[in-house]
């Protein structure tokens, strides 16, 4: 019986992971055809303004795309909380990250795009017009790359876009968020005055897993947004980077 029953869960796997990887490989082109037309309609048009002034209306179509998405792989969102800033205020979103899933709900949800590594940079579609809308794309072994993009997102804040930070640096696979935070960018947002709004995403990793190439869709995600903090409310940008 115990023989059975390790084989049956083995199995149980296999299945999952199989019928994963198909319905992964046609969400994925679902998502890149609809990034294709929705993005070639309200986010390509804004390419011929400079940086710093394109982002703000190839958002409203980077924000339809990613609703679409969203409605492709069933995801059901819970918001708690709502963005206290006026809608014109940069701002740096903080959040813990699961999922492949999380930017897009962030985006949606919050009126925000990326910083992101530059792998992302080469979907096809996602990457450039993520690039229009504002998103900051850049390679994480360089430490003059980070820089770079580190001024960017500050650059692209004080002008009235909100960027997307994960300090834990990467998708985070264990059960709490990881002890290690790069807190560099909030530090930088104390000295520039921009505010921070942290947030806090659960169960992302239902729908795209980090540890699996496939996509399960159906599942409801929790988001949870919480009040921005200022600079001005706090002594040090040490304090208000563990603070975000």
């Amino acid at each position: 019986m115990a023989a059975i029953s390790v084989w049956g869960s083995v199995l149980s796997r296999d299945v999952r992971a199989v019928t994963g990887f198909i319905v992964g490989l046609w969400v994925l082109a679902l998502i890149i055809a609809s990034a294709a037309v929705v993005g070639t309609i309200g986010v390509l048009p804004f390419v011929v303004l400079p940086r710093g002034r394109r982002e703000r209306g190839a958002m409203r179509g980077a924000r339809a795309w990613a609703w679409t998405a969203l409605r492709i792989l069933r995801c059901r969102v819970q918001r708690h909380g709502t963005m206290d800033l006026p809608d014109d205020q940069g701002a740096l979103i903080f959040a813990n990250h699961r999922s492949w899933l999380d930017p897009i709900l962030l985006m949606h949800e919050t009126r925000s795009n990326g910083l992101s590594k530059s792998e992302i940079f080469w979907l096809p579609v996602i990457g450039v017009y993520g690039w229009i809308s504002g998103a900051v794309f850049f390679n994480r072994r360089s430490k003059k790359q980070r820089t770079r993009a580190r001024e960017e997102v500050i650059w692209l804040a004080e002008r009235g876009h909100r960027l997307q930070v994960f300090p834990e640096g990467t998708r985070n696979r264990g059960p709490v968020s990881r002890e290690r935070a790069y807190l560099r960018l909030a530090m930088d947002a104390y000295h520039h005055g921009i505010p921070v709004v942290p947030c806090c995403i659960v169960n992302s990793e239902a729908i795209l897993p980090p540890d699996e190439w496939g996509a399960f869709p159906g599942h409801e995600v929790q988001l949870h947004i919480l009040p921005a903090l200022w600079p001005k409310d706090f002594d040090s940008p040490r304090e208000f980077g563990d603070a975000a």
